[in-house]
């Protein structure tokens, strides 16, 4: 379930899994809590010797590539340059470097056991790097076991993280407690316990750019979506009477299309009413490009611009997952 560093995986998918599985716990007249948990700067606290010692009895690299290994990891120095001034070089006793070819591998080759130890918990999990989501549904009758199932979780992976020298991030762990929003159940009646810090649900929180609500209405996510293309809209049209057609399609293109692509498989299914803001959006980018009033209909000027709509974006996006999943060129999990 690590969706980072793979082919056919991205942040789109790895959300679109979570997104369903919490979705499907609510059809089944269930609650859901979502744990987001973070590693603080996983990939320079990764111990060398953990690693080859993995790469051995885990997968069976033995002789001359685990030689490689082992140089390609011992003397790395690193230095630091601050107006032409150049440091002294310092060696990484630990550590892989991110942006290199094979530190994203050999970091998630290092952290694969945390997958089984989570499935051992009877926790469902989806992994980005080193951004972790652990979620898992339950009766409303049974919430306090399953808020004891996660505390016990969460202390295996602190335990776990520990001895194999990373560290979790406290301060950036949060909770959801997902549940149907025609339900009276209050969100506040529910807290996980880590170490000596109460954690209490939130009223939203961030998962790898997307906003996730209780109640999965993504409402918070589209209000963060204008706001941010608002932003766009709104310093470009500064400077829109010096600007060629051609180069102010470039520019929202570049800046504010994608904020409404991003993720955007998630919003289907949603109100009409929620999907109008995001039109709205798009609408006021088209007429940056034309030109146009408010007073004229943007159909004819989507269609020229050849643009599908906010909705059959969403329904487009999702289509063209399923056709990958069925020809094998993306992730086959999902069960929408």
């Amino acid at each position: 379930m690590q969706s980072a560093y793979r082919a056919n995986y991205s942040t789109e998918t790895a959300q679109l899994y979570v997104q369903n599985s919490l979705l499907c716990a609510l059809d089944e007249r269930k609650d859901a809590l979502l744990v987001l948990l973070d590693f603080s700067s996983a990939f320079d606290t990764i111990n060398h010797q953990t690693l080859l010692t993995r790469l051995h009895e885990r997968y069976g690299v033995d002789g001359i590539p685990l030689y490689w290994m082992k140089s390609y990891l011992a003397n790395r120095t690193q230095c630091v340059i601050v107006d032409q001034n150049l440091s002294k070089d310092v060696t990484l006793a630990t550590g892989v470097p991110q942006g290199s070819v094979l530190g994203p591998l050999l970091y998630t080759l290092y952290v694969a056991p945390l997958h089984d130890l989570i499935i051992s918990a009877n926790m469902q999990t989806v992994i980005y790097a080193d951004d972790i989501q652990l979620f898992t549904s339950f009766h409303p009758d049974h919430c306090s076991d399953a808020i004891q199932k996660i505390q016990n979780c969460i202390a295996d992976v602190k335990s776990w993280a520990i001895s194999n020298n990373l560290f979790i991030n406290d301060s950036k762990t949060e909770i959801l407690h997902a549940t149907s929003q025609f339900k009276s159940t209050t969100i506040k009646s529910i807290s996980v316990k880590i170490d000596q810090t109460t954690i209490t649900p939130s009223t939203h929180v961030k998962s790898l750019g997307v906003v996730l609500d209780p109640h999965l209405s993504m409402k918070q996510q589209v209000n963060a979506v204008c706001k941010s293309s608002y932003n766009a809209v709104r310093k470009i049209s500064r400077i829109r009477k010096f600007l060629t057609k051609d180069i102010t399609t470039k520019l929202v293109c570049s800046l504010i299309m994608p904020r409404l692509d991003y993720c955007n498989s998630l919003l289907f299914g949603l109100p009409d009413s929620t999907l109008k803001k995001l039109q709205t959006v798009q609408n006021s980018a088209a007429r940056l490009i034309s030109c146009s009033s408010r007073h004229d209909h943007m159909s004819p000027v989507l269609q020229s611009l050849h643009w599908l709509p906010v909705k059959h974006r969403s329904i487009y996006k999702l289509l063209l997952l399923t056709y990958k999943s069925q020809h094998s060129l993306a992730l086959v999990t999902l069960q929408i």
